[in-house]
């Protein structure tokens, strides 16, 4: 008995010498470093059906702009402009490639925005790596959900200058969150518009 209480004590003592070592290694001075790479972001431009730029605030955070109404367009590093058109928003959408059975569990609803993707300039962009799409409330992000809907914006292939692409973002959000839900959108150096959900 006396031996294991020895060893017991030995265990004990072992552990509090490594506990205080790790508590005077969280309380010592830590030195942060903020590194600046240089890099800026581009407002982004909201145009109505005729073609007008929007200066009201519509397409901020908390004003989004309106679905099939407004466009939003961001400068390319190569001097040229991507624009995004959303057509339509559906807050009660189906899941098209699962076959008519639901997927989804129940409290949850699928989300997918419909929207057209274009750019004019000399050179071309891989869509998926210049325009990201995801939906958002004040406290939760969703992030596009890939094999959903046919035409997923994450597959988005190449565009040259004049070309459109056609593609979904689908999101899968609690029900309870429908009222607050819009949909972020941004290129690579611009920043965030959004698009309110229809309720």
């Amino acid at each position: 008995m006396a031996i294991v209480a020895m060893v017991l004590l030995a265990l004990l003592a072992g552990l509090g010498l490594l506990v205080s070592a790790v508590r005077g290694f969280i309380a010592e001075d830590s030195v942060w470093v903020e590194v600046d790479d240089g890099a800026t972001f581009t407002d982004g431009v909201v145009t109505d059906t005729s073609g007008n730029q929007v200066t009201d605030g519509t397409g901020m955070l908390g004003r989004p702009a309106t679905a099939g109404e407004h466009t939003f367009s961001w400068p390319t590093t190569d001097g040229g402009t991507i624009s995004v058109h959303a057509t339509s928003i559906d807050p009660d959408a189906t899941v098209p490639l699962a076959g008519g059975v639901d997927v989804l569990q129940p409290g949850y609803q699928l989300v997918v925005m419909t929207l057209e993707v274009t750019y004019e300039g000399d050179s071309s962009v891989q869509i998926k790596d210049e325009v990201w799409v995801w939906a958002e409330t004040d406290l939760m992000a969703y992030p596009e959900v890939a094999g959903l809907v046919p035409n997923p914006l994450s597959e988005g292939g190449a565009l040259a200058d004049g070309q459109t692409l056609t593609a979904a973002v689908a999101v899968v959000v609690p029900e309870d969150d429908l009222d607050t839900l819009q949909f972020s959108v941004e290129t690579l150096e611009g920043v965030s518009l959004y698009y309110g959900v229809p309720r």
